[in-house]
C-alpha cells in the first residue's frame, strides 16, 4: 500500500494512493484435515482461490494492471482403481494395469492406482509481450507428475505413467518395458510434447528419451547394454555393456557427470570392468573372473546389512551379471545409487571370484575408499551346495564383510548366512551370523556368534546379529525352530539356547519350548541366569445349533528359574 509519493524535481509531497496484492485469497477445507470430497469417481482435499493486482492512481484515476489469478486443488486425486468397479470394467487391459498389480498372474507390486496431488492453475499478465500467460504446477512442480502403476500385461509392464502440463503444450511420458522369450528392452521416461496449436500436426510434436536399455538372457549368452542421462543437476550419464558366451565374456558400467557451477564445478566419474574367463590351478583353486574399478570425486557406498551384499554392484556385477541381462536398467540405477558424486572422494577396487577345490564358490571385493579418512574393506559371497548345485540336499550362502576405517578407529569382520542357506529342503531354513568389532582408539572390542542376551542393551555402534539356528516347515503342520547365541564383549560374557516345537492345524494345536540364557557383567559384577520348560495343547470346537459358537480349550504346563546375583537370589 502506497499513500504518498516525493516529487524529486522539489520539496512537494503528493498524495498517490497505489495498492499491490500478492496472493490474496480465500480457501476452503475441513477442521478435521479430511477431505471436501471423497467419491468413487473424485477425491478433493481443498480449495483455494487468489488474486495478484497492481492498482496505480496514475493522473488522477484508479488503473489496474499487472493482474492475475489462480486455483489451487489441495488433494486432488481421481481413485481410477475404485472406478474400474469390483468387475474390473470392460476393458481387461486397463483393468490389469490400473488396479493392484501382481493379481491374474501379472507381475506388480500389489498398490492400486489412487495419485492424489495438489494442483495450482494460474494465469498472470505483468505488461510484457506474450502476456498473459499461463501456468500449471502438478505436484508442486512444473515437470512431468508421475502416476505410479507398477503392474504388468503379458510381456509389458509400465512402471509409471507422467503427465505435464505447460502454457504452449500438453506431455506425455512412460517408463516401462517389454520382455519376451529372454529378450527386454525397458525405456526411461520416453515422452512426447504435444503443442495446444498443433495438436493435428504429428510433425509439431518433440520426443525424447532418456534412457534405453536392452538385454537378452540364455542358457549359453547373456548381452545387456543401456545408457541414461539425468539432466540434473547434476548432469550425468550412466551406462552398462555385458557380454557373456558360456564361461568366456565380459562387463563394463559406468557413471559420469559435471557437478555445480563456476568455481565450484567439478567432474566426477565412476567405472568398473570385468572379465570372464578361466584361469588358475584347479583343483586348489579356479579363477572365473577379475574386476577391476576406480572412483573419482565418487564415494562408494557399502551396505551395512550384509544380506544386501549379494545385491552390491561391484559383487553382483561380478557375481551373477547374467542377472543384470534381465533388468539392466535396475543395474544402472543401483549403481548411480551406490557411487554418488562427492568432491575430494577416491576409491579403488578389484575383484576375482572362481572355486575351490570345485565344491566353494567365491566372490571377493577389495576395496580402498579415501573420503573420510582411510577406509580399506572386503566384501564377498562364499557358497557351496552339496553333493551339486542341480541335487542338493544341502546349501550354504555366506555373505562376508571386513572392513578398516582410520576415521572410526574400528577393525571388524562380519559373516552372516543368506536366505538361500537349508538343509535338505528349503522350508528347513538355516541362520545365523559372526561379528568381530575391535575399536582400537577406545580399547573395547566385541565378539558374538548369533547375538546377544535378551536382557543385554548392545551399544549403538554394536551390530545386529541374526540367531544361529534354524527354521523347519514340513508337512504343513509341523513348525521346528532351534537356536543359540553366545557374545563376549568389553563388559560383559552371555550365552543362551532356545528350542521350539508345535504341531497341530488350527482347530488342534500341541506346543513344545524349551530355553536357558545366562548372562554375566563385569563392571559392576552381576549375573542372570534364566531357565524354561513348558508344552502345551490348545483346541478349539465350532457347534451350530440355531447359532454358531467357538468353544476354545487350552491346557499347559510349565515352570521357570530365575537366578541373579550378587546377593544371590531368584524365584
Amino acid at each position: 500500500l502506497r499513500l504518498l509519493l516525493l516529487d524529486t524535481s522539489g520539496p512537494e509531497i503528493a498524495f498517490d494512493l497505489g495498492i499491490q496484492l500478492y496472493g490474496v485469497g480465500v480457501g476452503l477445507s475441513k477442521s478435521d484435515g479430511t477431505a471436501l470430497v471423497s467419491e468413487t469417481y473424485l477425491r478433493l482435499g481443498s480449495v483455494t482461490a487468489f488474486l495478484f493486482l497492481d492498482l496505480e492512481t496514475g493522473t488522477g484515476t484508479l488503473v489496474a494492471s499487472h493482474g492475475g489469478g489462480g486455483l489451487r486443488l489441495g488433494g486432488f486425486g481421481l481413485p481410477i482403481s475404485a472406478a474400474l468397479g469390483a468387475g474390473g470394467g470392460s476393458n481387461p487391459v486397463a483393468s490389469n494395469l490400473l488396479s493392484s498389480g501382481g493379481s491374474g498372474g501379472a507381475s506388480g507390486d500389489g498398490q492400486s492406482v489412487n495419485p492424489v496431488t495438489d494442483v495450482d492453475v494460474w494465469f498472470w499478465d505483468d505488461g510484457a509481450a506474450g502476456s498473459p500467460t499461463l501456468h500449471v504446477l502438478v505436484g508442486g512442480q512444473t515437470g512431468l507428475f508421475w502416476i505410479p502403476i507398477h503392474a504388468g500385461f503379458g510381456p509389458i509392464f509400465i512402471d509409471q505413467l507422467g503427465v505435464g502440463v505447460s502454457s504452449t503444450a500438453v506431455t506425455l511420458a512412460i517408463d516401462g518395458g517389454v520382455s519376451v522369450a529372454g529378450l527386454s528392452a525397458e525405456v526411461d521416461d520416453l515422452s512426447v510434447a504435444i503443442p495446444y496449436a498443433s495438436v493435428t500436426d504429428p510433425s509439431t510434436w518433440t520426443i525424447d528419451l532418456k534412457g534405453l536399455a536392452v538385454g537378452y538372457s540364455g542358457p549359453a549368452l547373456s548381452i545387456a547394454g543401456g545408457l541414461v542421462k539425468y539432466d540434473g543437476p547434476p548432469i550425468e550419464y550412466n551406462g552398462m555393456l555385458l557380454v557373456k558366451i558360456g564361461t568366456i565374456g565380459a562387463i563394463v558400467i559406468g557413471s559420469y557427470s559435471v557437478v555445480g557451477s563456476g568455481a565450484d564445478e567439478y567432474t566426477s566419474f565412476a567405472i568398473f570392468g570385468g572379465v570372464f574367463v578361466p584361469i588358475g590351478i584347479p583343483p586348489l583353486i579356479n579363477l572365473t573372473g577379475i574386476a577391476l574399478g576406480l572412483g573419482y570425486n565418487r564415494r562408494l557406498i557399502v551396505p551395512e546389512d550384509l544380506n544386501a551384499i549379494p545385491d552390491f554392484m561391484l559383487v553382483k556385477a561380478l557375481d551373477r551379471p547374467e542377472e543384470l541381462a534381465n533388468n539392466p536398467m535396475a543395474a544402472l540405477y543401483a549403481f548411480r545409487d551406490q557411487v554418488p558424486p562427492k568432491r575430494g572422494a577416491l576409491w579403488l577396487a578389484a575383484g576375482v571370484r572362481g572355486t575351490s577345490f570345485e565344491l566353494v564358490n567365491i566372490t571377493a571385493i577389495i576395496y580402498v575408499a579415501l573420503d573420510n579418512g582411510v577406509e580399506v574393506g572386503i566384501l564377498g559371497v562364499a557358497r557351496m551346495a552339496l553333493p551339486t548345485d542341480d541335487a542338493a540336499i544341502v546349501s550354504i550362502e555366506l555373505a562376508l564383510k571386513a572392513r578398516f576405517s582410520s576415521a572410526e578407529g574400528l577393525f571388524s569382520v562380519q559373516a552372516q548366512l543368506t536366505d538361500n542357506s537349508w538343509l535338505i529342503s528349503r522350508d528347513c531354513q538355516l541362520t545365523g551370523g559372526f561379528a568381530f568389532f575391535w575399536w582400537y582408539e577406545k580399547s573395547q572390542f566385541l565378539l558374538t556368534i548369533g547375538g546377544y542376551h535378551p536382557s543385554f542393551k548392545p551399544l549403538p555402534q554394536y551390530p545386529v546379529v541374526p540367531r544361529l539356528g534354524y527354521r523347519w516347515t514340513f508337512l504343513g503342520v509341523v513348525h521346528l525352530k532351534g537356536e543359540s547365541y553366545f557374545a563376549l564383549t568389553t563388559t560383559a560374557i552371555m550365552t543362551g539356547i532356545r528350542i521350539e516345537a508345535t504341531y497341530g492345524p488350527d482347530w488342534l494345536q500341541v506346543w513344545f519350548t524349551a530355553y536357558a540364557d545366562i548372562l554375566v557383567m563385569r563392571d559392576p559384577f552381576h549375573y542372570e541366569i534364566d531357565v524354561g520348560i513348558s508344552v502345551g495343547a490348545r483346541l478349539r470346537i465350532r457347534v451350530c445349533f440355531f447359532a454358531c459358537a467357538t468353544i476354545e480349550i487350552s491346557v499347559s504346563v510349565g515352570a521357570e528359574l530365575h537366578l541373579a546375583g550378587p546377593p544371590f537370589h531368584g524365584t
